[in-house]
């Protein structure tokens, strides 16, 4: 509400602040137009901060997919 964007174009903007290249995906136009609007503002470090201490250590990597995952199956 702060920035007055989605969710999705937050955490769109948060990889791009962090140097991250993020490639969304989607059929949907609406989506993919909400994906571009992105670069007409910026995250607070504040809130950059706040983002990060969201992370609780998981590593979502294919090469090295959680223990939990149901990934390792098929591996």
């Amino acid at each position: 509400q702060k920035y007055k964007k989605t969710i999705a174009q937050i955490v769109l903007k948060w990889h791009i602040q962090k140097g991250i290249i993020p490639i969304p995906k989607s059929s949907n136009e609406n989506r993919i137009n909400e994906n571009i609007e992105v670069f007409d503002f910026e995250l607070s470090k504040e809130d950059m901060i706040a983002i990060d201490l969201l992370n609780k250590g998981d590593d979502m990597s294919v090469s090295n997919p959680p223990a939990n995952t149901t990934y390792n199956d098929f591996i």
